[in-house]
Protein backbone atom coordinates (compact mmCIF):
# COMPACT_ATOMS: atom_id res chain seq x y z
CA UNK A 1 0.00 0.00 0.00
CA UNK A 2 2.83 2.73 0.77
CA UNK A 3 3.13 5.60 2.92
CA UNK A 4 0.38 7.41 0.59
CA UNK A 5 -1.98 4.64 0.61
CA UNK A 6 -1.76 4.43 3.98
CA UNK A 7 -1.79 8.10 4.44
CA UNK A 8 -5.56 7.85 2.32
CA UNK A 9 -6.90 5.20 3.65
CA UNK A 10 -6.18 6.79 7.39
CA UNK A 11 -8.17 9.81 6.05
CA UNK A 12 -10.81 8.31 4.98
CA UNK A 13 -11.53 6.11 8.24
CA UNK A 14 -11.30 8.94 10.25
CA UNK A 15 -13.72 11.09 7.71
CA UNK A 16 -16.46 8.15 7.97
CA UNK A 17 -15.77 7.64 11.81
CA UNK A 18 -17.86 10.88 12.08
CA UNK A 19 -20.50 8.92 11.18
CA UNK A 20 -20.34 5.74 13.49
CA UNK A 21 -22.00 5.52 16.64
CA UNK A 22 -19.66 5.84 19.70
CA UNK A 23 -18.50 2.83 22.31
CA UNK A 24 -22.35 1.80 24.10
CA UNK A 25 -23.74 4.23 22.30
CA UNK A 26 -25.74 1.37 19.75
CA UNK A 27 -26.82 -2.19 20.51
CA UNK A 28 -24.15 -2.92 17.80
CA UNK A 29 -21.26 -1.14 20.02
CA UNK A 30 -22.50 -2.99 23.06
CA UNK A 31 -22.07 -6.03 21.46
CA UNK A 32 -25.54 -7.18 21.28
CA UNK A 33 -26.62 -7.27 17.72
CA UNK A 34 -24.83 -8.42 14.36
CA UNK A 35 -25.60 -7.56 10.57
CA UNK A 36 -25.56 -10.18 8.37
CA UNK A 37 -25.20 -10.16 4.33
CA UNK A 38 -28.22 -12.10 3.73
CA UNK A 39 -28.96 -11.49 -0.33
CA UNK A 40 -32.73 -10.49 0.69
CA UNK A 41 -34.21 -8.45 -1.43
CA UNK A 42 -35.72 -6.93 1.24
CA UNK A 43 -32.37 -4.96 2.02
CA UNK A 44 -32.25 -3.68 -1.35
CA UNK A 45 -35.03 -1.05 0.25
CA UNK A 46 -33.80 -0.44 3.13
CA UNK A 47 -34.57 -3.83 4.80
CA UNK A 48 -38.07 -2.95 5.19
CA UNK A 49 -41.22 -5.56 4.92
CA UNK A 50 -40.97 -8.97 4.63
CA UNK A 51 -38.05 -11.44 3.65
CA UNK A 52 -37.92 -13.70 1.01
CA UNK A 53 -34.80 -15.77 1.40
CA UNK A 54 -34.11 -19.00 2.55
CA UNK A 55 -31.42 -17.89 5.31
CA UNK A 56 -33.48 -15.43 6.37
CA UNK A 57 -36.03 -18.27 6.85
CA UNK A 58 -33.69 -20.35 8.71
CA UNK A 59 -32.91 -17.32 10.87
CA UNK A 60 -36.63 -17.14 11.40
CA UNK A 61 -37.31 -20.83 12.87
CA UNK A 62 -33.58 -21.04 14.33
CA UNK A 63 -32.11 -18.10 15.75
CA UNK A 64 -33.87 -18.02 18.84
CA UNK A 65 -32.32 -21.31 19.69
CA UNK A 66 -29.19 -18.83 20.08
CA UNK A 67 -30.39 -16.20 21.83
CA UNK A 68 -30.87 -13.81 18.58
CA UNK A 69 -34.59 -11.96 17.49
CA UNK A 70 -35.48 -10.25 14.27
CA UNK A 71 -35.58 -6.41 14.04
CA UNK A 72 -38.97 -5.36 13.47
CA UNK A 73 -40.96 -2.73 12.53
CA UNK A 74 -44.43 -1.93 14.20
CA UNK A 75 -46.67 -3.70 13.45
CA UNK A 76 -44.22 -6.69 13.68
CA UNK A 77 -46.69 -8.37 11.34
CA UNK A 78 -47.81 -8.11 8.18
CA UNK A 79 -50.31 -9.94 5.30
CA UNK A 80 -48.48 -11.26 2.45
CA UNK A 81 -50.28 -13.63 0.07
CA UNK A 82 -53.12 -14.30 2.58
CA UNK A 83 -50.21 -15.25 5.30
CA UNK A 84 -49.06 -13.13 8.34
CA UNK A 85 -45.75 -12.57 8.12
CA UNK A 86 -42.78 -10.63 9.95
CA UNK A 87 -42.96 -7.08 9.22
CA UNK A 88 -39.03 -6.01 9.27
CA UNK A 89 -37.55 -3.15 9.92
CA UNK A 90 -34.22 -4.13 8.59
CA UNK A 91 -33.91 -7.68 7.36
CA UNK A 92 -30.14 -7.91 8.00
CA UNK A 93 -29.99 -6.63 11.55
CA UNK A 94 -30.72 -9.05 14.56
CA UNK A 95 -30.45 -8.80 18.54
CA UNK A 96 -28.69 -11.05 21.01
CA UNK A 97 -31.36 -10.96 23.64
CA UNK A 98 -30.91 -14.73 25.74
Amino acid sequence: MGDRGLNNYYRIEEANFFYLSGYGSSNHGNGVALDLDLQDPGSDKGGKGYATTAEVRWLEKNAGRFGFKPYLAKPDKIKKDGIMVNNYAETWHWNYQP
